[in-house]
């Protein structure tokens, strides 16, 4: 068995990867979900029919890694998977997680290897978050593959920052273009070229706590929007009204029964109109979130 590790951080683009990256994986693949918020939703958004087991309301690189060591186990034993992509919270630390990885093969004797660590960065605006916030550039230090997401926004292209990404982490394959567009066997070529080398702590990314400096709001189920529309929604929390959002996920109903998925990041914001399949739930991540004005906004009280 094989664990690799999909990182990036809030809204980059890792699990619109794993979509794309489960069916080049050979045999039987069980997908971790570790979402800072109260509620799991990627774990919703993985497509095909992929067992997926989801971790929620911190990181197993911390608070939850005693949680994380015995799902690796019981995944082994119900599944006996060949592979196990991890996607950790977009606000962990990469080599932390490794660490908790390394832990859960001690503890539970399991022979496994953790093959690649593939990260994400938004390239839009990766050179002005990466001083704020130590994980992001931890992140992109241990990676083996960093693939660019939202680079549609840089017109002139994407050399400068792969330029400072290769001044981080000199031996990761960086690929610059659209990897959504990539073939498949020319993708799998990109993450088997990837080199294994040790992650590396840093004393000064360490000493941040993140659930002491993000926070997060959560509805399981919103009330349907009266006169509100999903545009309203999103430029109220791209507002500073509600905090610093730096994401939003989830989905909303119109009051014609309508369904629709927000979706804010750092890169920006969208919706889309979206069938009634069950799917519920929404959350915000941010600092300094204004959480009685967000439950105003979602449900109106």
């Amino acid at each position: 068995m094989d664990i690799q590790i999909v990182s990036g951080f809030l809204g980059a683009g890792k699990t619109t990867f794993i979509n794309k990256y489960l069916p080049l994986l050979d045999g039987l693949t069980v997908v971790i979900e570790n979402e800072f918020g109260q509620i799991g939703l990627d774990g919703q958004l993985i497509e095909g029919d992929t067992p997926v087991r989801e971790l929620r309301a911190g990181c197993i690189c911390c608070t939850l890694a005693t949680s994380f060591q015995n799902s690796i186990n019981e995944l082994w034993d119900k599944f006996h998977p060949d592979h196990i992509l991890i996607e950790p919270s977009g606000i962990a630390m990469l080599h932390d997680v490794v660490s908790a990885c390394e832990g859960a093969r001690e503890e539970g004797g399991l022979d496994f290897d953790i093959s690649k660590r593939i990260t994400i960065v938004s390239g839009d605006v990766f050179e002005d978050f990466i001083e704020d916030y130590p994980f992001y550039l931890e992140q992109v230090e241990n990676a083996g593959l960093i693939l660019l997401s939202h680079i549609a926004a840089r017109p002139n292209g994407t050399d400068e920052v792969v330029e400072r990404l290769r001044g981080y982490n000199s031996d990761a394959v960086i690929y610059s273009g659209d990897w959504r567009e990539l073939d498949g066997d020319v993708l799998m070529s990109l993450v088997q070229a990837s080199p294994q080398r040790p992650a590396e702590p840093s004393d000064e990314q360490h000493s941040v706590d993140a659930g002491q400096v993000f926070s997060n709001f959560a509805i399981l189920k919103p009330p349907a929007l009266k006169e509100e529309t999903p545009e309203y929604i999103l430029r109220a929390l791209q507002s500073g009204d509600y905090g610093e959002v730096l994401r939003a996920k989830g989905f909303l109903s119109g009051s014609g029964g309508q369904r629709y998925y927000i979706d804010l990041t750092i890169s920006g914001a969208q919706w889309r109109s979206v069938e009634d399949d069950g799917s519920h739930g929404l959350v915000v991540i941010g600092r300094d979130l204004q959480k009685p004005a967000l439950k105003k906004l979602f449900t109106g009280k």
